[in-house]
C-alpha cells in the first residue's frame, strides 16, 4: 500500500522542497520521514532527485535556522535506510 500512495505523495513533497519559502521545505522534508526506508527501496531516479534537492538545500542555507534540522534529520533518515538495507550500489 505505501508505494501506492508515495506515488501520489512524492510529487507534492519534491515540489515542496523546491519551494522558495523555507518553512514549506522543512515541512516537505519533515514529511519524507516516515517513508525513507520505502523511498531507498525504491532506488533509482527517485531517491537520486529527493536527495539531491535536499542536497542543494543544505548547500544553500546561510546560517543554522530552525528548519535547517528538518533537513538533517531527513538526509541522514534516508542514509541509514540505506545502510540497513544493504544496498552498496549508493555508497
Amino acid at each position: 500500500m505505501l508505494p501506492d500512495l508515495l506515488g501520489c505523495i512524492l510529487p507534492a513533497c519534491k515540489a515542496g522542497l523546491e519551494d522558495p519559502d523555507d518553512d514549506v521545505r522543512a515541512v516537505a522534508a519533515d514529511a519524507l520521514i516516515p517513508t525513507s526506508a520505502a523511498i531507498v527501496s525504491m532506488k533509482g531516479r527517485t531517491l537520486h532527485s529527493i536527495v539531491m534537492l535536499l542536497w542543494d538545500i543544505l548547500l544553500d542555507l546561510d546560517d543554522l535556522s530552525p528548519s535547517t534540522s528538518r533537513y538533517i534529520y531527513t538526509m541522514g533518515d534516508l542514509v541509514f535506510a540505506l545502510f540497513f538495507l544493504g544496498d552498496k550500489q549508493y555508497y
